[in-house]
């Protein structure tokens, strides 16, 4: 039983995560196609990110985090620096 809770708040983590960087992208005025195309990954590996249905490695969340000009804090947690 444990460890299903620990699977759920992965899952609920990822979809913050997705939401947060969704929201960001659409917030600097960039298609998924852009910044995937910036990022040098996969549109559909975005998309997967967005909807929270994979965890990206920290190389990709950190380009986002440059590209999107926020820290991987405030990605990951919400929280400023």
């Amino acid at each position: 039983m444990a460890a299903h809770r620990w699977f759920f708040m992965i899952d609920e983590t990822n979809k913050e995560i997705g939401r947060r960087i969704q929201n960001l992208r659409k917030s600097a005025g960039l298609s998924e196609d852009r910044l995937a195309e910036l990022l040098e990954i996969p549109v559909s590996f975005l998309g997967f990110t967005e909807d929270g249905k994979c965890n990206p490695p920290i190389k990709i969340l950190m380009g986002i985090s440059n590209i999107l000009n926020v820290s991987l804090d405030y990605i990951a947690f919400e929280e400023n620096e």
